[in-house]
């Protein structure tokens, strides 16, 4: 007969990955409402919407890649990291339509709480079927969005101040797309390599 802890630790990532959805789902539905309401918008607009989604479908797939994995006790950080990040995606979203440095100043936070899962998943992935610490494997992904999380704030300020030209901005918010899709695919490669080793 299995212990209520066995039972709890069989639950988690079925509640994990729910918890996410649903917090993801939403945060779809309000990108699309908010695209309703300001129809027709412009080019930042709608680069910054195509952004947004594209982060929304990148931290599903980090999350669900984690949680499908992982037969444990939960802890109060696995909750609180997620709702920091939808947090992030809310406010992204509220810029929509608003002056462009609105959304750089918004990555920051969300950047932010972007780069402590990736190293707390990355953690947890790696404590629990690697043998080795090896720091190293999602190290690309750190990178990635450290190096964001330092450079959207500058961008958010040089914005404010007029010293971007609207050509940078454009290619600044498609910048958030690019590294959405970069971070997806390097993190899939750090998830396979582990799976392959216990394989």
């Amino acid at each position: 007969m299995k212990s209520n802890k066995e039972k709890i630790e069989k639950l988690f990532p079925s509640v994990y990955i729910t918890l996410i959805s649903i917090l993801l789902g939403f945060a779809v539905e309000d990108v699309i409402s908010r695209l309703r309401e300001l129809a027709p918008f412009d080019i930042y607009t709608a680069l910054s919407a195509i952004g947004i989604l594209s982060g929304i479908i990148t931290a599903w797939v980090g999350y669900s890649f984690v949680s499908m994995t992982q037969e444990r006790l939960p802890r109060i950080v696995d909750a609180v990291h997620v709702f920091f990040l939808a947090f992030g995606f809310y406010l992204l979203i509220t810029t929509l339509g608003m002056e462009v440095w609105w959304f750089f100043a918004a990555l920051c936070p969300y950047f932010g709480a972007a780069l402590f899962a990736t190293i707390y998943n990355g953690n947890i992935l790696i404590q629990s079927f690697s043998t080795a610490y090896d720091w190293q494997l999602f190290l690309p992904d750190r990178l990635i969005v450290a190096i964001a999380f330092v450079l959207y704030p500058i961008c958010a300020w040089m914005s404010l101040e007029e010293m971007l030209p609207p050509e940078i901005e454009l290619c600044l918010i498609a910048y958030y797309s690019i590294t959405n899709i970069l971070w997806t695919y390097l993190f899939y490669r750090g998830w396979s390599k582990l799976i392959n080793e216990v394989v």
